[in-house]
């Protein structure tokens, strides 16, 4: 999928971060991709408190959870391969369709 970048936040408490986007929204809200510098900034800032994020190498898969969200339930994320200005980036769409992302610039 062809994407371009953007910067992007949740509620003023990520960013705005360098991300990529396709265009997407979910209900309003952006579905930003992320190179893995970024992700892993992402990772480590939900670490704070009960919640927690981990990656794993083997599967490329980021695995965030909220013990007082959703039950508990997981959210993984696996790397994908996008395209931007004839070049492939493996990037992560953390958050998408579950997040409220804003595109801010």
């Amino acid at each position: 999928m062809e994407v371009h970048p953007g910067r992007f936040d949740v509620d003023g408490e990520f960013g705005p971060l360098d991300g990529y986007t396709a265009g997407q929204t979910w209900e309003g809200w952006a579905c930003p991709y992320f190179t893995p510098a970024v992700a892993t900034q992402i990772a480590t800032f939900w670490q704070q408190g009960i919640l927690s994020a981990t990656f794993d190498g083997a599967t490329d898969t980021y695995t965030f959870r909220d013990p007082e969200n959703d039950g508990g339930k997981c959210y993984r994320v696996e790397g994908e391969d996008h395209t931007y200005a004839g070049q492939t980036l493996h990037l992560y769409s953390i958050g998408h369709r579950y997040w409220c992302w804003v595109e801010t610039a």
